[in-house]
């Protein structure tokens, strides 16, 4: 394990992340469903300098693990807080910058509710939890939901059927169609997915505090959204910005797959982060 590396540790709970960039302002950054620590990394040629990336691999994913002692994992706002507070103190960071995307913006979305004394700045990029879903509720937070699921990960053609039918009948979008099938084509994927849902079954932020919390407590919020997603669609972020009168909303020409654009980021980035405190450069000797 070198400088740029590193787990936190809380109880049976272990948290990988990765640095990259060197500069003295400090952003942590939360990827999404399927994805891993490395999907920041193409931001460090843009905010490397004046940046330090701290990106985690969340639960399931990457080199973040849970013991397996642990027979039902729940991870809910207050205990991934703990285990970022441990992160914080670590590094000597008394307040810092958030940075999600998709399922990674709704883990941020908590760790405002939870801490928000804590941040300066929140990027919510294509970001989970805007919305919430029925089945994903459904799913996670009851017997049947589960049984349900369990069937489709061992039988997967009913579920392929099914989605045909919707797809065909237009209830399901083409892109969200292509995503799912892909997320249901082995027994391992089928089985992450579930993993997933049950493990953040009690992760729910309260969005109509969002943003209350931010004015209160001064965090600039930035949205950012891809003009054509279907997966995370726009439109409920878009009406949250407006309710809130409160940050920026940003529209980018594409789909779900904002990170891909990794000038057009770095670029929103820069030109919308406040900072009023800067990490302190002695505590980069103790990554």
């Amino acid at each position: 394990m070198n400088n740029n590396e590193g787990f936190i540790h809380y109880d049976a709970y272990h948290l990988y992340y990765q640095r990259f960039g060197t500069g003295p302002k400090v952003l942590l950054a939360f990827h999404g469903f399927d994805g891993n620590s490395a999907d920041f990394e193409k931001l460090q040629i843009s905010l490397g300098i004046d940046y330090s990336i701290f990106s985690f691999d969340l639960f399931f994913h990457g080199k973040s693990y849970i013991d397996q002692s642990v027979d039902d994992p729940i991870l809910n706002d207050t205990t991934f807080g703990d285990l970022i507070q441990f992160f914080l103190d670590k590094h000597q960071l008394k307040k810092t910058s958030l940075l999600g995307y998709s399922l990674g913006g709704k883990l941020a979305m908590g760790l405002v509710e939870v801490m928000p004394y804590k941040w300066e700045n929140i990027f919510l990029i294509a970001s989970d939890g805007f919305k919430q879903s029925l089945w994903n509720n459904f799913v996670a937070s009851t017997t049947l939901g589960q049984l349900i699921f369990e069937r489709v990960i061992r039988h997967p053609q009913i579920f392929v059927k099914v989605a045909a039918v919707m797809k065909r009948v237009k209830l399901l979008p083409h892109k969200l169609h292509s995503f799912l099938l892909l997320q249901m084509e082995s027994p391992e994927k089928r089985k992450k997915v579930y993993d997933v849902l049950l493990l953040y079954r009690e992760y729910r932020p309260n969005i109509s505090r969002l943003g209350n919390i931010c004015k209160r407590y001064q965090i600039n919020l930035q949205v950012i959204a891809g003009k054509n997603d279907e997966i995370v669609p726009p439109q409920p972020m878009i009406e949250f910005m407006q309710g809130v009168n409160f940050g920026n909303m940003h529209l980018l020409n594409c789909a779900h797959n904002l990170l891909d654009l990794p000038n057009e980021l770095a670029t929103i980035v820069k030109n919308n982060l406040l900072h009023t405190v800067s990490w302190e450069m002695k505590a980069a000797q103790n990554v």
